[in-house]
């Protein structure tokens, strides 16, 4: 999205908010600084993008362009976007040695019944490709024994407008998006090896140069005042400086996720209910543990209703149950994270204000390892990598209706946020063991869902 430049580690950048108070007006000037680090060391940002979540609208600058100026009004949300130059996210320190594993895109694209995509391993070794559709279904698995250097597929698409193949060599996976022509699709997908190219790969598939990208990393705040920002580059770490916190009787890990800093785990506070008794305020904290077990809340944490986790206070972004100095995160921290994880959609990216099933593969990417049912009669695995260290568990939900039932405990995962639609309706985020994506809907505030923390801007 922006050139790469040296540049300055800092950025200065002046809003101009225009605040309408009736018949009278009042201007600010607001003064941000901006940098980066990647756990204490300095990145240099290549550019700087400021997304208006409130009314719309946004605001890029690159090198050596260091001042933008936006009409803002009181209480609007911005989003504020840095980027830098780093490894793909989940395979920072593979990539360091192994530089060269790469799948290319398929040509053409949009696809027609066939087209054709290239893969590079830098050393000798077995690769499989599997070919999924938008639910994450298997439409096809190959496994090869293949030599170091380039070689060609044909690839045969099947039925549906958009599938996906990821390549893994070496405990790395590389993935690209297929489209399809519409009418087009046998319904059958295919996959049969051309034989290996000399030196690089077909001139009709795109190579990286180099296998640095623009890595992103995302900063959400209502400005009021002059203040600076630190962008964090480093992930899959305890947070810098508070690598677990302690909080009634219970140890909590930390992960850092590029600027977001969360717990390790689900929340499990409170004294147990049975599934038939609603959650009250009366001073006391309660939970749920699945199927009435209290072994459930220590290995999945508890399930709150979500005026419970709020502590009866719908102003979204307090704190709630969470420890001192952390809070249940809100709709547009969730999001941020979807753009963090998602490796074919950034940050702000428009497509998660869209459909509930947004994205690509961030769902994959925030899923533990273990602990996930399979699929498709067995044969399929339902979780995920854990490349950002969030170890997504599927610990289920307790039912809305109250007395029905727990569910899907091993095959989904629900998070409550602190943002509410309506009266009744609440933002919620779940992983699935049947798709690829982290999925949003809003949900009864009576349903039972876990709770994660993140840590307070500093």
């Amino acid at each position: 999205m922006f050139p790469s430049h040296h540049i300055p580690k800092t950025f200065l950048i002046v809003f101009l908010s225009v605040i309408a108070l009736g018949l009278h007006s009042q201007t600010l000037t607001l003064t941000f600084s901006f940098k980066a680090e990647n756990n204490g060391q300095p990145v240099e940002l290549t550019g700087v993008k400021a997304i208006n979540l409130t009314h719309g609208g946004e605001t890029s600058i690159v090198y050596p362009t260091g001042v933008m100026t936006l009409d803002l009004m009181t209480r609007d949300t911005i989003l504020f976007v840095g980027y830098a130059m780093g490894f793909p996210v989940g395979i920072q320190g593979s990539m360091q040695q192994d530089p060269s594993f790469d799948l290319s895109p398929n040509y053409p694209n949009p696809a027609g019944d066939q087209s054709q995509v290239s893969l590079v391993i830098p050393e000798p070794g077995p690769v499989s490709l599997t070919m999924t559709d938008l639910q994450g279904r298997k439409l096809l698995h190959r496994e090869y024994q293949l030599d170091k250097g380039a070689h060609s597929f044909r690839l045969t698409t099947g039925a549906g407008s958009l599938c996906f193949l990821t390549a893994r060599w070496n405990g790395l996976s590389r993935s690209i998006k297929i489209l399809h022509t519409e009418g087009t699709g046998s319904g059958v997908a295919r996959l049969d090896y051309l034989g290996k190219a000399p030196g690089k790969a077909p001139s009709n598939a795109t190579l990286k140069n180099s296998e640095l990208v623009e890595q992103e990393s995302g900063i959400l705040d209502t400005p009021t005042e002059n203040r600076s920002y630190t962008f964090q580059y480093a992930y899959n770490i305890p947070c810098p400086g508070t690598p677990s916190v302690t909080y009634m009787g219970k140890v909590y890990n930390t992960v850092q996720i590029f600027s977001q800093c969360w717990l390790k785990e689900n929340l499990n506070v409170g004294t147990m209910l049975e599934i038939c008794t609603d959650q009250t305020d009366n001073g006391y904290l309660e939970k749920y543990c699945y199927s009435d077990l209290e072994d459930s809340c220590s290995k999945y944490g508890g399930l709150y209703q979500w005026d419970e986790m709020m502590q009866y206070i719908s102003l979204q972004g307090a704190r709630g149950i969470c420890p001192p100095g952390w809070h249940v995160p809100t709709r547009d921290e969730w999001e941020v994270l979807m753009g963090i994880a998602d490796s074919q959609y950034g940050i702000g990216d428009t497509i998660f204000n869209g459909s509930t099933f947004s994205g690509f593969d961030a769902g994959t990417n925030l899923k533990s390892t273990f602990g996930w049912a399979p699929f498709n009669f067995g044969q399929n695995f339902g979780g995920g990598t854990d490349f950002l260290g969030f170890t997504g568990l599927a610990g289920g939900f307790r039912d809305f209706y109250g007395c029905s039932n727990y569910g899907y405990v091993t095959k989904q995962a629900f998070w409550w946020s602190s943002t509410k639609l309506g009266e009744d309706l609440k933002w919620q985020f779940d992983l699935r063991n049947n798709f690829t994506t982290l999925i949003r809907s809003a949900q009864p505030e009576r349903s039972g869902y876990s709770v994660r923390c993140m840590k307070d801007p500093d």
